[in-house]
């Protein structure tokens, strides 16, 4: 039997983490906004490509969040990676000031990278101490969370990081090719592809959890 006053605190602390999310989301969007319409309405095409990704980073942010929220949140709330999530969109902001500097780009998502991972660690650290699920269901879908969580803090999260150092010391090292010449739109679009890739990645691991959550709702009501 789940206790009401659980209950009530378990869904004012998920409004609190919804709201939290979308403004520092929009906060994001304001700079990204902000410091690409020049390039945008002077067709500036060789900077489009870090303009997208950045659009990008901001949805998959926002649904990565979402789908934690739907997930474990649960009172009392969590204040280390909340703290995480001003940290992550501090980065988020200022890399948006750097469209125009590829290298300060890349550099910048790598260290964006780096709070990610230990975000996803801390993540983690909720997922495991969801280990007592009593309800069938919940078991299912924490077994599912925890397989996520791993593949991004052992794999994607190390790759992101990898790729955006690379990135950014080929463009330190080799100016006269990258800049002069323009060869950092391919990097820029590579960049783009696997933002886009890891978007997808996210949305279908929502669908995919998408019936265990509902499975879930519904066990807590009947328990309830």
């Amino acid at each position: 039997m789940r206790d009401p006053d659980q209950s009530e605190l378990d869904a004012l602390t998920v409004n609190i983490e919804l709201t939290l999310i979308s403004i520092i989301q929009g906060v994001a969007l304001y700079f990204l906004t902000e410091n690409s319409h020049e390039l945008i309405v002077g067709f500036d095409f060789a900077y489009w490509p870090y303009i997208v990704t950045g659009l990008l980073t901001i949805f998959s942010f926002w649904a990565r969040s979402t789908l934690h929220i739907l997930t474990v949140i649960r009172w009392p709330l969590d204040y280390l990676h909340t703290f995480f999530y001003f940290s992550i969109v501090f980065l988020e902001s200022v890399t948006f000031t750097q469209i125009h500097r590829p290298a300060a780009w890349f550099f910048l998502h790598l260290a964006m990278g780096f709070f990610i991972l230990l975000m996803f660690a801390t993540h983690g650290r909720l997922v495991r101490n969801s280990d007592d699920a009593a309800l069938p269901s919940e078991q299912i879908l924490f077994e599912a969370l925890k397989k996520d969580q791993m593949r991004n803090i052992f794999w994607l999260s190390p790759g992101y990081m990898l790729f955006n150092a690379s990135c950014g010391c080929l463009i330190l090292f080799y100016p006269e090719i990258f800049l002069v010449k323009g060869w950092q739109t391919l990097l820029g679009l590579l960049q783009l592809l696997g933002s886009l890739g890891y978007l997808a990645y996210s949305i279908q691991f929502f669908r995919r959890l998408s019936p265990l959550i509902r499975a879930h709702r519904a066990e807590q009501l009947r328990a309830f």
